[in-house]
């Protein structure tokens, strides 16, 4: 018989780090976010975690634990959880079938015969770079992550590019941008 309960959604974890199917620092941030969010939950609730709901057992975290947390902490927090959640919960239906739905870092190589950024010649065979999406070439040596956003039960956007190092300002600028791609026609009476 199958384990669906917290203990086998977090020994699930280890497991995805054992075999190296998950970076490890996104197994530590859902693990961590899932321990939060699950500790607000009884034994009942947690027994079999298939008859969740994931939006309740947040807004109950939310209301005992949401001062310790900014909105967009929390944002994350619940992304994290209902990812690493609908993760298990497909282990567990398929496991033989089932590869992990986690935000990939992705490295872009350059050619061999361009030369490092700040090099005057080509002495090595590939470096790491990111271009950016307008075509400005290299910005350095840096990592950029794909970010699942599940924005309704069904639907779940991937923001991909952004850098690891992200800072607010560069945030508000992103978040300007798909604000105004937003159609609502009650907003717009």
């Amino acid at each position: 018989m199958q384990d669906f309960s917290a203990k086998g959604f977090l020994d699930f974890f280890d497991y995805l780090s054992r075999k190296g199917l998950m970076n490890k620092s996104t197994i530590a941030a859902r693990k961590a976010s899932s321990k939060a969010i699950l500790a607000v939950l009884d034994d009942e609730e947690t027994a079999d975690l298939r008859k969740i709901d994931v939006d309740d057992a947040v807004t109950r975290f939310v209301h005992m634990k949401g001062e310790q947390f900014d909105p967009k902490s929390l944002t994350v927090y619940k992304s994290r959880f209902s990812n690493a959640l609908a993760d298990f919960l497909a282990y567990r239906a398929d496991p033989l079938g089932f590869r992990p739905k986690a935000p990939r870092t992705r490295l872009r190589k350059k050619a061999p015969d361009q030369p490092k950024p700040h090099q005057s010649s080509p002495n090595t065979d590939t470096t790491v770079e990111k271009t950016s999406s307008i075509g400005h070439g290299p910005v350095g040596l840096q990592e950029t992550l794909v970010f699942p956003i599940p924005i309704r039960p069904d639907v779940t956007v991937q923001i991909a590019g952004i850098p690891s190092d992200l800072t607010s300002s560069e945030a508000k600028k992103i978040t300007a941008v798909i604000t105004a791609l937003g159609t609502n026609p009650e907003e717009e009476l």
